[in-house]
Order: structure tokens, then C-alpha cells, then sequence
């Protein structure tokens, strides 16, 4: 679950659907191409990912689930962050 990862390691891009003609995001220049290039390059990949939004944004306490959320992060003992 991403909500219990380091912030800004790691991206929760949309669904792919291939009966949508329109949607490129794993074609050539899609999205998450030109996303993992840049990773590649990158010298400090949390920077990287922090600049290059993809998909839904994180979990933070602003979500309307945050509650449920922030069980679960109890439950695995870490601390509750506005980061996350």
C-alpha cells in the first residue's frame, strides 16, 4: 500500500485501457516513458519523482479517507506524516 512507502518513491499512474485509441500513456512518447527516461538520468530519484507528478497524488491527511489511512499506518507502527 503506497500509503505506508517514503514519500516521493514511488507513482500510481491510471489504468491502461487499450480500447481507447487515444491513450498513449505507455506508447513512445507517452507518459511513463517519458517519465521512466527521466528517471534513468536522474541523480537523486525522490527529487525526481517529487518534480514529476504522475497519476494520483499522494495519501495525505487532506484525503477524505484519511482516517481509515491513518489506522493503517498505526497498525504498522510508523508515524503519521503530512508527506504521505
Amino acid at each position: 500500500m503506497c500509503v505506508l512507502l517514503q514519500p516521493n518513491t514511488s507513482i500510481s499512474p491510471g489504468n491502461y485501457d487499450p480500447e481507447n485509441k487515444e491513450d498513449n500513456l505507455l506508447g513512445p512518447s507517452g507518459e511513463i516513458r517519458v517519465f521512466l527516461e527521466g528517471l534513468a538520468e536522474a541523480k537523486d530519484v525522490q527529487s525526481y519523482v517529487k518534480a514529476h507528478p504522475i497519476g494520483d497524488p499522494a495519501i495525505t491527511s487532506s484525503h477524505a479517507d484519511w482516517d481509515y489511512y491513518s489506522k493503517i499506518i498505526r497498525s504498522f507502527g510508523k508515524k503519521e506524516s503530512s508527506d504521505h
